[in-house]
């Protein structure tokens, strides 16, 4: 039995050393996939940045938020603020931007009176 108790051991010593490394070598690949992602997201925002503060058509950003719709929503926040910026008094533009600032709602009445409060909501 005495050879039996080594080789258990053994075993189990390989089983846990085996199972560290696993779990090791996953959190260091999502330590890299997070900061891939990170330096990735950085640069889109100051390539958009850039490309944005060369714009001077509100319209044109519009088109451009629309057709990112299934990009991150912080760029097309990005791209939203800039056509605000560039028209503050178009209702429509303030309407995109209220869906991320629920205080652009205000604005969007006194835009539009019309535009009822339920509608903004």
């Amino acid at each position: 039995m005495h050879g039996r108790f080594w080789l258990y051991l053994a075993a189990v010593i390989i089983l846990v050393a085996e199972t560290t490394i696993l779990y090791g070598s996953r959190a260091r690949l999502e330590r890299e996939a997070a900061t891939l992602e990170a330096t990735n997201w950085q640069i889109t925002k100051t390539n958009l940045e850039g490309y944005l503060a060369e714009q001077t058509d509100a319209r044109k950003m519009v088109s451009l938020a629309k057709r990112m719709s299934s990009q991150d929503p912080r760029l097309i926040e990005l791209i939203i603020e800039r056509a605000y910026l560039l028209n503050p008094n178009s209702r429509d533009i303030a309407v995109l931007l209220a869906a991320f600032r629920p205080e652009m709602k205000k604005r969007v009445i006194e835009l539009d009176p019309l535009y009822g409060l339920e509608t903004v909501d």
